[in-house]
């Protein structure tokens, strides 16, 4: 027997109330300190300042590759750390690797998978139970788990997955699973009313965010005539509108790597001009102006994006220092929210035999132009994981992810004053 509650062609009304979603009613709400907020651009929690160093873990979430009870005891270790934050999927579709939490979906109907969900419900348990926070992306651009493509798909049988960001099926559709997403009462354990506290009241959440790595092919807009970055302004404008309106408790974020969409000096055309020319259909400051994203995120891979060691200097004052001077303008927080440098062998750029050296300078970077939150991917516990930026607690790279946990810790300190510094 399939494990999962197949619901076919219902109201969506109906798919919610009986697939381990909420009900309607009086929801239990957390003591609002709980709660990480913001007071322009710093984060607040318990009414102090909240800064932190964080990991992605996005497998915590899935049923895929750890056991139940590995979930608990790798969010301790990340905790025990210096960790305060954790990044985990909420979301796992169709064909996925992972056991997928979203069977099919259509323009009238969802097939949710149960089981599945209650691994999220346990990740986020897990994470209330070490005393970390998590940040929640809800769909993915690229292609792994739940692509964007696999909605515009399923929705209206089309190929092009920057439908998704304007065809109004998939919208819909898409806010209609949000929303039952945000009113799902967590199985795995009850609020101090004795209840299951739905999603959009639970304080271990951090933020919502609207998607990871959002943006389109290539020149897509500038192809059809389009101005760049029109098409996700208007999809996060929409989004994070509605989420707004249906969980007045949680910060909520774009997901976005930082790239912008302006005019650009020689230097910039000269040095890896694609991050700032529009080419990517994201604008990274006019999308910071939408009243509902409450801080920026920052994505960066230097051995990714062809970015030598010669240009660490530029990449560290037109990138990183860059966002952050843009984000603090507009009174918001910002986060390098995936930082990761591999070790694979690439002479060229000069990474290869001291990748933490590498990652030392650049989070020193982040601490000089200050962001308040900074978050690698990925660290893991010894023999948990492995792979390509995956570092466990063994590594060099690990002890600068511990020496950056101390310093944003202590930034929290009631008696530091608030102040930007280098590693």
């Amino acid at each position: 027997m399939p494990r999962f509650f197949r619901l076919l062609v219902l109201p969506w009304c109906l798919v919610v109330a009986t697939s381990g979603f909420a009900a309607k009613k009086a929801a239990f709400v957390a003591d609002r300190s709980e709660f990480v907020s913001r007071a322009g651009d710093t984060f607040m929690l318990k009414g102090r300042p909240f800064y932190f160093q964080g990991t992605n873990f996005y497998r915590l979430s899935l049923i895929e590759r750890h056991a139940e009870t590995e979930v608990y005891d790798i969010m301790r270790q990340l905790a025990a750390s210096g960790m305060k934050v954790v990044r985990i999927w909420g979301f796992s579709c169709g064909d996925s690797n992972a056991q997928a939490m979203l069977k099919t979906v259509s323009k009238t109907s969802a097939v949710y998978d149960e089981i599945a969900l209650r691994r999220l419900d346990l990740a986020i348990d897990a994470a209330r139970s070490a005393n970390l926070k998590v940040i929640i992306p809800l769909v993915n651009y690229q292609k792994e788990y739940c692509p964007m493509s696999w909605w515009v798909n399923n929705v209206i049988g089309e190929d092009d997955p920057n439908l998704f960001y304007s065809d109004p099926d998939v919208r819909e559709a898409f806010k209609r699973h949000v929303g039952r997403m945000l009113s799902r009462a967590n199985t795995a354990y009850l609020n101090k009313r004795g209840e299951n506290t739905t999603y959009a009241n639970d304080p271990t959440i951090m933020a919502i965010e609207l998607a990871n790595e959002p943006h389109t092919e290539d020149w897509y807009e500038s192809d059809r005539g389009m101005q760049p970055g029109d098409m996700l302004y208007d999809w996060l404008g929409f989004m994070s509108d509605f989420i707004r309106t249906v969980d007045p408790n949680h910060l909520i974020a774009s997901g976005e790597e930082g790239y912008k969409r302006e005019p650009h000096s020689k230097a910039q055309v000269d040095r890896h001009w694609w991050l700032s020319d529009g080419s990517k259909g994201a604008d990274y400051e006019r999308n910071l102006t939408l009243p509902n994203i409450d801080f920026a995120t920052v994505h960066a891979y230097p051995t990714h994006w062809m970015i030598s060691t010669d240009d660490i200097d530029w990449f560290s004052e037109e990138f990183l220092a860059d966002r952050a001077r843009i984000a603090h303008k507009l009174n918001k927080p910002v986060v390098l929210e995936e930082i990761g440098i591999s070790d694979i062998e690439n002479p060229y750029l000069g990474y290869t035999k001291e990748p933490h050296k590498w990652l030392e300078v650049l989070l020193g970077a982040a601490n000089k132009a200050g962001y308040n939150g900074t978050m690698i991917w990925q660290l893991v516990p010894t023999g948990s994981e492995e792979g390509e930026f995956i570092y466990d607690f063994r590594s060099p790279t690990a002890a600068v992810v511990f020496k950056q946990a101390e310093h944003m810790n202590k930034k929290m300190s009631p008696t530091r004053p608030r102040a930007y510094s280098a590693l």
